[in-house]
Formats: structure tokens, C-alpha cells, sequence
């Protein structure tokens, strides 16, 4: 692919092969088998846009502006805006791969941040040896995903006393109702779009990226990576490169300064929830807790357990 060219590109297609090689032994967990060369292209597919939405967001550009019309103004001259918009979503985005043994294979992007999904149908071309056709999307809020009621138009995470704890509980309900109703190993079509996808659906999923990103750059980037900076100095002790254990993730993380800002929520009168992802994969989510407004201060951190 030509756009797949240069030094930063050359990272992004490192990050797809990886993520590939990830998602190929999830689906493989499910049968003996190899995967069918239809669900290698769903993830080749999959893959791309994740990380070109994180990294170069113009280049799936038309993909996302197919969509149903939403908040988001759809105006030539607020592309960059959007794209802006979007790529903050896709930052920490979990995927899952729905109907992968029928002509109509889904794939859903969930940010448990934003308690958004995007879901992507794919179809079969019409004759043999046709490549996939993945270009159906719309987001839609969480709640589509595990068939309940949209009553808020904010995460209901952000007001429960337990935060953190009720974003993983709530990911993991959202993700695993969206399997048993469309299980990997399903061959039945449905019209999932048709049922789901909405301007009124679109609006709600936009309005809370939106909300997100505002709320986001309410944050100095500065002020922030000075925190992390004084944080790491103060609580983390220094390894090696070959010294570090798989437990050792999150002061990896923030030691090498190799993340993305991907959300944050005022908590009381001066403090902050914050989250960031890996940069170039955003595979890894964390959430630290900071205090202070030109002047910030970490007071802890954990690395989220969230699984698709």
C-alpha cells in the first residue's frame, strides 16, 4: 500500500502486523483450525483502520465521513477537526470480531472511555476471488452493544463512586453481551446496520467523544508530562531494559514517555482523572489521578485491566 511508506508509516505497519498477530491467536483460540483467508482479511482490515485512525486519520477519512450524519459537522472545512475528533477515539480502542463464518462478518471498535462503539460490516464480493468490502460503519453508544437503555448522555461510569472499577465492569458487560449475541463462530446474516445504526445513534456517540476531547483540552499537555515526570522520579525505580518484567508495564509506559493523552474527567473541586494509551498501538490503557490546575501533581496510577 503506498501509504505505507517512510519512517512513520514503516511504525504504523509495524503496529498492524503486531496487533495481526494478536487478534490471530484469539480467533484461533476458538477452533483447531486456521482461520479461513476471509477472516485474515477482515483483521488485515480491521487492523489498518485502527491504527491508521489513531496515527493518520486522513487516510480513512472517507471511510468515516460514509457515515450516518451525527454531531460532528460534516463541512469540508471542519475535516481536520474531525479527524482530530476521531483519532482521539480510537486511541485505547478494544476489537472484536462478530459472525466471522457468514458473508457479513463484523467487527466492533469499543472505547470504554467514551462508552462508544464502531461497528464495521464487511461482505463478501459477488464474485470469487473478490477482496472484502469493510466499508460500512457507524458508531453507536455502548448501550447498543448490550441492548440497554440510553438514559445519560455521558458515560455512566464518570458518576459511579467507584469509577474506575465500574469502566472495567461496564467493558467487559458491553464486550461480552456483543459475543453472545454474535459469536465469532455464527455463519447467520443479520442487518446489523440496518437495525442499528442511526443519526440519532450517531449524534449520542459523537456528542461523547466530543465531550471527551473538550473536556481533554481543558488539560496543559505540559503541565501534564511534568507530573508524570516528577511521578516516575518519585515512586518508580529505574530499570534496565532487560530488568523489566511483564509486571512492570505501567512505569515502562510512563518512564519512556511513549503515550497518548486519551481522556480525563474533573473529579472533586481540583482534581483529574486521567487516561493514556500507548502511543502508535494504544493497546495499553492507564488511568492516574492527579491533583492541582497550572500546577499538577500524580498522586497514583494503575495500568486498566480491560479485555475484548
Amino acid at each position: 500500500m503506498h501509504f505505507l511508506q517512510g519512517r512513520g508509516h514503516l511504525l504504523i505497519g509495524v503496529a498492524i502486523a503486531l496487533a495481526m498477530v494478536g487478534l490471530l491467536f484469539i480467533v484461533g483460540q476458538r477452533s483447531p483450525s486456521r482461520p479461513p483467508p476471509d477472516t485474515r482479511e477482515v483483521l488485515r482490515q480491521a487492523t489498518v483502520l485502527r491504527a491508521l485512525g489513531i496515527e493518520e486519520p486522513a487516510q480513512v477519512a472517507r471511510q468515516l465521513s460514509a457515515m450516518p450524519s451525527g454531531a460532528l459537522d460534516l463541512g469540508e472545512e471542519h475535516e481536520q477537526h474531525r479527524l482530530r475528533i476521531w483519532s482521539t477515539f480510537f486511541r485505547g480502542t478494544l476489537i472484536k470480531l462478530a459472525r466471522t463464518a457468514s458473508s457479513r462478518p463484523l467487527v466492533v471498535y469499543y472505547n470504554p472511555l467514551h462508552d462508544v462503539a464502531l461497528v464495521q460490516s464487511c461482505r463478501l464480493g459477488a464474485n470469487a476471488g473478490e477482496r472484502m468490502d469493510c466499508n460500512t460503519l457507524c458508531a453507536v453508544p455502548g448501550e447498543v452493544l448490550s441492548d440497554d437503555a440510553i438514559e445519560r448522555p455521558v458515560p455512566s461510569w464518570i458518576g459511579a463512586q467507584n469509577p474506575l472499577g465500574a469502566l472495567v465492569r461496564q467493558s467487559s458487560q458491553r464486550m461480552a453481551a456483543f459475543e453472545r449475541e454474535h459469536p465469532a463462530d455464527e455463519d447467520g446474516v443479520i442487518q446489523w446496520h440496518k437495525e442499528h445504526c442511526s443519526e440519532r445513534n450517531q449524534s449520542v456517540a459523537e456528542l461523547r467523544i466530543m465531550q471527551a476531547a473538550a473536556t481533554l483540552s481543558r488539560l496543559s499537555p505540559i503541565a501534564f508530562k511534568h507530573a508524570v515526570a516528577n511521578y516516575v522520579t518519585g515512586v518508580v525505580p529505574w530499570r534496565s531494559a532487560g530488568s523489566v518484567q511483564a509486571n512492570d508495564a505501567l512505569p515502562v509506559l510512563l518512564n519512556a514517555n511513549q503515550f497518548s493523552l486519551a481522556g480525563a474527567v474533573p473529579i472533586g473541586a481540583d482534581g483529574w482523572l486521567v487516561f493514556l494509551t500507548a502511543k502508535k498501538t494504544g493497546w495499553r490503557t492507564a488511568a492516574l489521578v492527579l491533583s492541582g490546575h497550572d500546577y499538577l501533581s500524580v498522586k497514583g496510577a494503575v495500568l486498566l485491566r480491560l479485555k475484548s
